[in-house]
């Protein structure tokens, strides 16, 4: 049952109201072009502590341009069907969504806030005392995007800019990697990837930047703020992400860590309790079934949907029983029939559903997530899914993820500026951007523009230059050892290293 809530108004100058659980609205004078609509919001709690919630404005409709105040009794339940107001300030909208429960919402509604509702956005937008008034100090874009994402639930979007320093090893300097992301960049900057060889760091590199946000003082390096007056690393939780069987991730750490000021969590295979136990498969449904239950509360359901619908795009995903059962649900539905629905699933669409739901159950605003090779379970198809839907979770939260990957299709889903190239020369790790653009690129371009010669020196190339050996350099000769069953890729590599036939 929703708890009741009540409004007084006071004239400036007055305190707020000393009976608990009662908003007051204290009147300001401010005069914008003959409109005065300006109020500042209290809540006096249970303790009888007042808190200020921050400064809005309400409108009315029909006041024209003559100016005026919106008509208020001292006191009421809700503003009038002919009243709509705005918070003028980001805080003033977190400071409601940090109230207890639904309480933050319920006052919004109550305010008729259009940053809340759009349709009342687009009716209110048409009167004079929003323009003139309410609007005098923030833009359109200011409410229909950062105000609506939080009054929605979601997280205030801020840029990050910070930068991690590899320590030095043998004597050789420090490699620094910079991060930065943009609210609203279009390709999406909120991923960045670490992509090379098998050997060439990637997840030394993730387990070292572990390390040293969790306090560590093994020389395991360092993030830093470039901003000298930065307070610190721009991060409150952490998750790490890895599913793969020689796991260098202690679980053991998860929860807040004595030496670290953030929270941690440990998605993967090892248990909570030692570092050489392996999750069951049993283990691993009763994770998924803990987590949905989180993950069915308020706002959580709504992303966890969000999530699952981007992950839809995989046929058998979607046609399966448990998301089915899941998506059509009011009420969650048993627990034997979600464990039997898990149970079912193949070992991807297992790993990909319970990672995205305790993803949703533990991404916070401000959040790091350090991921360790995804593409170890996923196709190619769902693995891009996969990568999008944390984006969009990332964007929601107000996030960052730093992912580890020896796969071009992730490389596809990320602008260059967010791509470091990682190889290693004996203890030397060498961290470098590419030079091609790699958002939406074909595989082949970034599995060349990554691995270089290795390319060619591996596989079906190996093949090949050999058959060019045995036919004396002659394209039709090898092309007759190959009993003609070759891609075009194939052939025109054939062509391109033939030293006869003229390529043909």
């Amino acid at each position: 049952m929703r708890p009741r809530i009540n409004f007084v108004v006071e004239n400036v100058g007055d305190g707020p109201s000393s009976t608990s659980n009662t908003f007051t609205l204290v009147r300001d004078n401010w005069d914008d072009f003959r409109f005065k609509t300006m109020y500042v919001l209290h809540y006096t709690n249970r303790k009888r502590e007042s808190i200020e919630i921050g400064a809005l404005k309400i409108g009315e409709f029909d006041l024209g341009n003559r100016g005026g105040s919106p008509t208020l009794p001292a006191s009421f339940k809700a503003l009038g069907a002919g009243q709509f107001s705005l918070g003028q300030e980001r805080e003033y909208y977190e400071r409601l969504r940090d109230l207890d429960g639904e309480l933050g919402q319920m006052v919004l509604e109550a305010l008729n806030d259009i940053a809340l509702d759009e349709n009342l956005f687009e009716r209110a937008f048409e009167e004079r005392v929003t323009t003139a008034s309410l609007f005098r100090n923030i833009t359109s874009g200011t409410v229909q995007g950062q105000f609506r994402r939080i009054a929605l639930g979601g997280a205030a979007l801020t840029s990050y800019d910070f930068s991690y320093l590899y320590p030095e090893r043998d004597g050789v300097g420090q490699a620094e990697l910079e991060f930065r992301v943009e609210p609203g960049s279009m390709p999406p900057s909120n991923i960045h990837v670490l992509i090379g060889s098998n050997g060439a760091g990637k997840t030394t590199l993730l387990r070292n930047m572990r390390a040293s946000l969790l306090g560590s003082d093994s020389g395991d390096g360092s993030f830093y703020d470039p901003d000298p007056e930065a307070e610190g690393i721009p991060f409150v939780n952490l998750v790490t992400v890895t599913f793969s069987a020689f796991d260098p991730f202690n679980p053991a750490e998860d929860g807040q860590s004595d030496g670290a000021t953030l929270m941690n969590h440990y998605i993967g295979l090892k248990s909570g309790y030692t570092e050489e136990t392996t999750k069951t498969n049993q283990d691993l449904a009763n994770d998924f079934l803990e987590s949905i239950k989180y993950c069915w509360q308020g706002a959580r359901r709504t992303r966890w949907q969000q999530a699952v619908d981007v992950l839809c795009s995989d046929p058998l995903l979607a046609d399966s029983h448990i998301i089915e059962a899941l998506d059509t649900a009011s009420t969650l539905v048993s627990d034997e029939e979600i464990l039997e629905a898990f149970s079912v699933l193949s070992s991807g669409h297992k790993i990909v559903l319970l990672t995205a739901t305790k993803l949703v159950q533990t991404v916070e605003e401000k959040t790091l997530i350090l991921l360790d090779e995804p593409e170890a379970h996923l196709h190619p198809p769902l693995l891009s899914a996969f990568i999008r839907a944390v984006s969009e979770l990332l964007e929601d939260r107000n996030g960052v993820a730093i992912l580890a990957t020896h796969s071009p299709v992730i490389l596809q889903e990320v602008p260059k500026d967010c791509v470091y190239r990682i190889s290693r020369v004996g203890n030397l790790i060498k961290a470098e951007r590419l030079g091609v653009e790699t958002f939406g690129e074909d595989v082949g371009t970034l599995t060349s523009a990554v691995f270089g010669l290795e390319v060619t020196k591996t596989g079906f190339h190996r093949l090949l230059l050999k058959a060019l050996s045995e036919s004396d350099g002659s394209y039709r000769g090898a092309l007759r050892l190959f009993d003609r069953q070759l891609g075009g890729e194939a052939r025109a590599i054939l062509r391109s290293r033939s030293s006869s036939d003229g390529g043909q």
